[in-house]
C-alpha cells in the first residue's frame, strides 16, 4: 500500500484481487477467476472522492493515474469559474 498527498489531496494506491461475482455477493478474494489489480483511492480537500480499480499491477502506475485525474479535475474546476 501506498499513500501520497498531491495538492492536498490524500491518494492511497493498494494492490488487491478483482471483485470477483459470487451470486449476488462481490467477494474479493484470490479465486482461480480474480486477477491482481490496483485500487485506487483518492479523497479531495471539498470531501469529494473517486475510487477506482485499474488492470494493472504496479502501484507506480497507479499513483501516476491518481496526478492524472487531479490535474483534470483542477483543470476542469478551473475553466468552469
Amino acid at each position: 500500500m501506498r499513500s501520497e498527498q498531491y495538492k492536498g489531496c490524500d491518494i492511497v494506491v493498494m494492490r488487491e484481487f478483482e471483485a470477483v461475482p459470487d451470486g449476488h455477493n462481490l467477494l474479493n478474494t484470490m479465486s482461480d477467476d480474480a486477477k491482481p489489480v490496483i485500487s485506487v483511492e483518492i479523497q479531495f480537500p471539498d470531501g469529494t472522492e473517486i475510487k477506482n480499480q485499474l488492470p494493472i499491477e504496479d502501484e507506480s502506475s497507479g499513483i501516476l493515474y491518481a496526478y492524472r485525474i487531479i490535474d483534470e479535475m483542477e483543470r476542469r474546476n478551473a475553466s468552469s469559474s
